[in-house]
């Protein structure tokens, strides 16, 4: 059972249809899984702090907490967000947050980034990123 299920956090009310794409600062969304209350809240600071290092605009945090298994509604409420709204980089605190299973966790980076959405982890480098991308395809 969770602990607690912080699923959708709205930051701030954001409406892309308001904006002038070219002209805005980049739009960020934040995932975060946690075991415990605190932990969460520590990935978000880091999180936070990534989105202020990459001069982005973070309106919204998508957080699971307590859950142990592959179920995490935050994160599929994170995928439908960006399916339907502009996002420039989707910031999660490691890439062992998207999943267990590391062809898992690189299929969802995949879905993400199909979007348009840059996903983005405080933990690793972009090469890194592309690196999980290379392993899951081969084992696939």
């Amino acid at each position: 059972m969770a602990l607690l299920a912080l699923a959708f956090h709205a930051m701030q009310r954001y409406n892309p249809s308001n904006m002038n794409r070219a002209k805005q600062q980049k739009i960020a969304v934040a995932y975060v899984s946690a075991s415990t209350v605190d932990a969460a809240r520590q990935r978000c600071e880091a999180v936070r702090a990534k989105a202020a290092i990459l001069n982005v605009k973070l309106v919204l945090e998508f957080i699971d907490c307590g859950y142990k298994t592959s179920k995490r509604p935050g994160l599929a409420k994170l995928v439908d967000y960006i399916s339907s709204n502009e996002v420039d980089y989707v910031i999660a605190a490691g890439s062992d947050h998207f999943g267990y299973d590391g062809a898992k966790a690189a299929k969802t980076i995949e879905a993400i980034e199909r979007t348009g959405a840059q996903v983005v982890f405080t933990d690793a480098s972009r090469r890194d990123v592309d690196e999980l991308l290379k392993i899951a395809k081969e084992f696939a």
